[in-house]
């Protein structure tokens, strides 16, 4: 056993001398460590790394993704460290980018926004617009909600989708494809268009304009752009904001699915054929739907109910019209005697009059239904005031001659004429009503056909009251001339009537005496020329009344007409005829010491 071992010893000390030898030899030769090789390995070990490491990363990813979990937070860091350092070298630079993007999504934003609003106002104010909320209303749904299910009527027929640098077309989906259009030379026509808009039309280096769509007779294009990729859709109709929002949302789902094939894209489409099933998604399209049908009353057909809506606007306008034209009538009607009309007016469908009515005139109620006008159809606000109408002054003459079933009267323009037989207390108390009356002086009662019989019953008072009357109604009797006149006119001679009936009037009462009135008629002028023509003048006035009396039917015996000449008075008063009595019993007091 030891003569076995001590070979094997020996042969280990001279393997170490051998190693140690080697170890001297590999120092000469590298240098202490290799520090004479180091560098020119580490040169050979980069350059062969450095055309294997993508590959391997690549390799590495695809086999347990540990590379993308060990970089994104080295990446991450790195980004917040430059954020930190270059705050402002970075702002400035994703300034411009950043500010178009929202400069564009706001612009896309408003357009959507204006366009909705204006369509939905001019729909608010026409019959069209009227007819949708009476539909909305019977469907049960918000108004603002059915117009755009009116104005926003479409359909997506075709999409497809180009590679935006080589305008090759990757993808394409259609809802008809025996309708759809040829998707490469379409492709190849908006890329060429397109090119043209940004050379031609980009305003500056710094800008870049593309088509966003473009119109037909028959088909709207609209057109989305990304960064590596064109999303252009056939449309008939016009699309609503929120499918725009889908198409662009579309758009941006791609390009981050389909990334990388587009950054290295070379001609080879099999890669998006898989997007086919996201684009048909968008294939969509908005039908008028019929409404469901409302319940209840809400079922009665909309012609019916725009029948009756039609039918309650004419009966309104032709009882708008016909309440102007009975307004109108009533404004151009001629007031009745004793009746004076102050307002016309209408309020409520009804109209209103407001009127002032003597209690001798005829009733609202009555002159209304004589033009032909329903009075139910009016309002009547009546006061009541006094008339001096002659009309209304006749009739109240009337009625109050009408009391007394002796007398008959006969009505003209401007006078009464009576007729038949009274007693003397009879016609002093219908003097004494008529009297009363307000506007009796403008009318003429003729009492030439009347008898005046003497009353025996009248006791002393009652006699002297009556003489009294009309010696004061005689007495206080003038008639005034105008300048070298002595012509009596119509109106004086009215008046000389009313004169004739009381000196009637007083020779009855009188004749049970046996005593005979005589009226002194006296005539007189002013001092306009020369005196003794005045006097000649003022005598032939006072016959001229004399006649006028004798015509009216007074006795000439009892009539005695003189002219006294001149009074001294320059103006109308001095031109008249007075009357006196005789015999002075006659007068009164007051008149004997005149």
């Amino acid at each position: 056993m030891d003569k076995q071992d001590a070979p094997q010893h020996g042969e280990d000390d001279s393997s170490k001398v051998a190693e140690a030898s080697l170890d001297k030899v590999r120092q000469l030769l590298f240098g202490q460590d290799d520090r004479y090789l180091a560098p020119s390995v580490d040169k050979q070990v980069r350059q062969s790394v450095s055309g294997v490491v993508s590959e391997a990363l690549i390799e590495r990813e695809r086999k347990d993704g540990s590379v993308n979990k060990i970089l994104v937070p080295l990446v991450e860091r790195s980004i917040d460290r430059s954020i930190e350092v270059n705050r402002d070298k970075i702002v400035g630079s994703l300034y411009p980018l950043v500010g178009s993007l929202v400069r564009k999504a706001v612009s896309a934003f408003l357009v959507d926004f204006v366009e909705k609003t204006n369509n939905i106002i001019e729909s608010s104010f026409s019959v069209r617009g009227a007819m949708w909320r009476f539909r909305a209303w019977q469907a049960g749904i918000r108004y603002s909600d059915y117009v755009a299910a009116q104005i926003y009527q479409y359909k997506i027929d075709q999409l497809l989708i180009i590679h935006r640098e080589t305008g090759t077309l990757l993808v394409s989906v259609a809802a008809d494809e025996s309708k759809a259009q040829d998707a490469d030379l379409l492709s190849s026509m908006l890329v060429a268009i397109n090119d043209f808009v940004a050379d031609a039309i980009t305003q500056s280096a710094s800008s870049e304009s593309s088509l966003h769509e473009v119109k037909t007779d028959a088909v709207t294009l609209q057109i989305k752009v990304g960064p590596e990729a064109i999303l252009v859709a056939a449309v008939v109709g016009k699309l609503p904001p929120d499918v725009q929002v889908k198409l662009q949302t579309t758009l941006e789902e791609f390009h981050h699915f389909y990334n990388q094939p587009l950054a290295a894209y070379e001609g080879d489409n099999s890669e998006f054929q898989s997007a086919q099933g996201v684009l048909i998604d968008c294939l969509v399209s908005d039908k008028r739907e019929a409404y469901r049908k409302p319940a209840g009353w809400k079922k009665i057909p909309v012609w019916l109910l725009l029948l009756a809506l039609v039918g309650f606007g004419c009966v309104q306008v032709y009882q708008n019209i016909e309440l102007t034209l009975l307004t109108n009538k009533l404004r151009d009607l001629d007031n009745p005697p004793g009746i004076i009309v102050n307002r016309v007016a209408e309020n409520d469908g009804q109209i209103h009059i407001s009127l002032l009515r003597d209690s001798a005139a005829m009733s609202a109620t009555a002159w209304l239904a004589e033009k032909g006008i329903d009075a139910n159809k009016v309002t009547i606000s009546e006061r009541p005031y006094l008339s001096v109408e002659p009309a209304i002054v006749q009739q109240k003459a009337s009625q109050l001659i009408a009391e007394i079933p002796t007398l008959e009267v006969n009505l003209q323009s401007d006078s009464l004429l009576l007729s038949g037989q009274l007693s003397s207390q009879q016609w002093l108390a219908l003097n004494q009503s008529l009297q009363k009356i307000p506007g009796i002086d403008a009318l003429t009662i003729d009492s030439r056909a009347l008898k005046i019989s003497a009353n025996q019953s009248l006791d002393v008072v009652q006699r002297e009251a009556l003489i009294q009357h009309y010696r004061n109604r005689i007495t206080q009797f003038a008639v005034t001339f105008e300048v070298d006149a002595s012509q009596l006119n119509a109106t004086q001679l009215a008046h000389l009537g009313d004169l004739a009936q009381d000196i009637l009037a007083l020779q009855a009462i009188l004749s049970d005496t046996g005593s005979a009135p005589k009226i002194l008629i006296i005539g007189s002028s002013d001092q306009t020329g020369v005196a003794s023509k005045n006097k000649a003048l003022s005598a032939v006035r006072a016959e001229a009344v004399k006649r006028a009396l004798v015509e009216q039917g007074v006795p000439s015996a009892s009539l005695i007409a003189t002219g006294i000449g001149e009074l001294p008075i320059d103006n109308q008063s001095g031109r008249m005829v007075l009357f006196t009595l005789f015999p002075q019993s006659l007068l009164g007091a007051e008149d004997v010491e005149q």
